[in-house]
């Protein structure tokens, strides 16, 4: 005879075995898809957070951008906040940038837990990369200085979008809690 208390730990466990088991319908593995338009899609790199002490590690807010291979230098970031464990966001641009993106590259995004979206205002397009639009893999690292400061950086690479434009990307940003 099952007590109140056997019933439910039997049923939870009913529940968990089934989630494990999932649905083995043919959805599309975005680990394994390849570089076609099915393998549209935001991947995070699985790795718990990261907390290393020293001086090998970033000392200051930081964008490092390249676009289909070519480093682009992103001078100015307006915005770089950031949550230890969390993620960040911020927004940054070369100075030759002008708001309709005709010139210059202005590059945004955000990037909390597992998903991430990467904003860019290039040649006269925005280009995106998220969850169903283009392709999004990051790491997010976060680390605590010798002395004491400590910073969340996300490499990210992909390819954003426009319309059916496609445009490779590489991205590094080190942003500092309570930064800019």
């Amino acid at each position: 005879m099952l007590n109140k208390n056997t019933g439910t730990v039997l049923g939870l466990s009913m529940i968990t075995i089934l989630a494990a088991c999932g649905d083995s319908g043919d959805k599309p593995d975005p680990l394994n898809a390849g570089d076609t338009d099915k393998a549209r899609s935001v991947q995070r790199i699985p790795a718990p957070p990261e907390e290393t002490t020293g001086t090998d590690g970033p000392t200051a807010e930081a964008v490092e951008l390249a676009l289909d291979g070519s480093p682009v230098d992103i001078s100015q970031i307006h915005q770089c906040a950031a949550t230890p464990g969390r993620g960040l966001g911020f927004s940054s641009w070369t100075d030759d940038h002008v708001g309709d993106g005709s010139a210059g590259v202005r590059v945004g995004g955000g990037f909390e837990y597992e998903k991430g979206r990467v904003l860019i205002n290039y040649q006269s397009k925005k280009w995106v990369a998220e969850e169903g639009v283009g392709s999004l893999s990051f790491n997010r690292i976060d680390t605590r200085t010798s002395d004491g400061h400590s910073f969340v950086t996300v490499e990210a690479t992909g390819k954003a979008v426009a319309g059916t434009d496609e445009l490779p990307f590489s991205l590094t940003v080190t942003c500092e809690p309570g930064g800019t």
